[in-house]
């Protein structure tokens, strides 16, 4: 009658039952790569270091993700992105 096969017209009957919606739910389709608890010590990591970089801070919450799945999480977490600290060019009136 949908034109699907016998086995989405399951799955969705299935996940009526279980969830009580029918809507379908916006999802990449790819697998998770890093669980709760790795996100949430990325976040403490990042809040106890605000100014590390991206890299090292992957290299030091063990974040099993790419760089762009850590600058991902911690946005979710509502943090910015990782950026070094610049101090300010020293003039020539500074170096007298």
């Amino acid at each position: 009658m949908y034109g699907v096969p016998t086995s989405t017209a399951k799955a969705w009957l299935q996940n009526y039952r279980r969830n009580r919606q029918v809507e379908r739910r916006i999802r990449t389709g790819l697998w998770r790569v890093s669980s709760p608890a790795q996100d949430a010590a990325l976040v403490a990591g990042a809040q106890r270091n605000p100014f590390v970089s991206a890299r090292d801070l992957k290299a030091d919450s063990g974040f099993p993700g790419q760089k762009y799945q850590l600058i991902s999480r911690l946005k979710k977490a509502g943090l910015g992105t990782r950026h070094f600290a610049l101090k300010e060019l020293l003039t020539d009136e500074h170096k007298l």
